[in-house]
């Protein structure tokens, strides 16, 4: 049995990549299997591999070894990110499975050539002047309603400003981008151009600058570069 953890196009240069690439236990076997102008990386696992699927441990190893390598992979190389639990009983079905969607797959290289996955996250603090006036409260029935009142206009006033800054780097951080998705209560991705990181990475710094200091304060925090997860849903499953 083996696993099967991305899809690249054939080349040269690719190859002698893969040839070296391995990740932690479980998949420190990995291998390149060739389907004429696609091609996998496969890791064996034996005749035991399904019961990797059945331990919750040994999934946890494989997920983390899979993002561990595919991570290290994508700083230099185009593919795309498959499952983590796709299983198969022998190159051969993996080859069969590369040639049923190989125009689907062609069309999702070209379509992500050249780009990573950058997840962002809006972080919001508060500010000590913030935690001061919550502080502020005296004694008496008029001192506290002043209190409610002011942590209320503070409350409003921190919503208002999350909700200008997430859309001002929505903004300025998707016109670094290809695309970006809106993944929920796990942020924002975006599809980078890997020429532009460094680009993508300052202005996100930038944005963090001009609101240091404001009352609660919001901050964009990065993860990446990613494998291109977000955007291959249609693909590689």
């Amino acid at each position: 049995m083996m696993t099967l953890h991305a899809i690249f196009k054939t080349s040269t240069a690719d190859q002698a990549v893969l040839k070296t690439a391995t990740g932690p236990a479980p998949l420190d076997n990995c291998f390149v299997l060739e389907a004429g102008d696609l091609m996998g990386l496969v890791a064996r696992h034996g005749d035991g591999a399904r019961a990797i699927f059945e331990d919750p441990k040994l999934v946890q190893a494989l997920a983390l070894a899979h993002n561990h390598l595919l991570s290290t992979l994508c700083e230099k190389l185009d593919f795309l990110p498959v499952q983590i639990g796709s299983l198969y009983s022998s190159e051969a079905a993996i080859v069969d499975m590369m040639d049923e969607h190989r125009t689907t797959y062609h069309a999702g290289l070209e379509r992500l050539r050249g780009c990573i996955e950058i997840a962002a996250q809006m972080q919001q603090t508060t500010s000590a002047a913030t935690t001061e006036n919550n502080a502020i409260g005296g004694r008496g029935g008029r001192a506290y309603l002043m209190a409610r009142k002011c942590k209320r206009d503070q409350r409003r006033d921190m919503a208002a400003g999350a909700a200008a800054f997430s859309a001002k780097a929505r903004e300025k951080l998707g016109a670094i981008s290809h695309e970006s998705r809106d993944l929920g209560e796990r942020g924002l991705s975006f599809l980078v151009p890997r020429q532009d990181l460094a680009t993508f990475v300052a202005t996100a710094a930038s944005l963090n600058d001009a609101a240091s200091g404001a009352t609660g304060e919001t901050n964009v925090s990065l993860t990446g570069p990613l494998p291109v997860y977000s955007y291959v849903e249609e693909l590689a499953q």
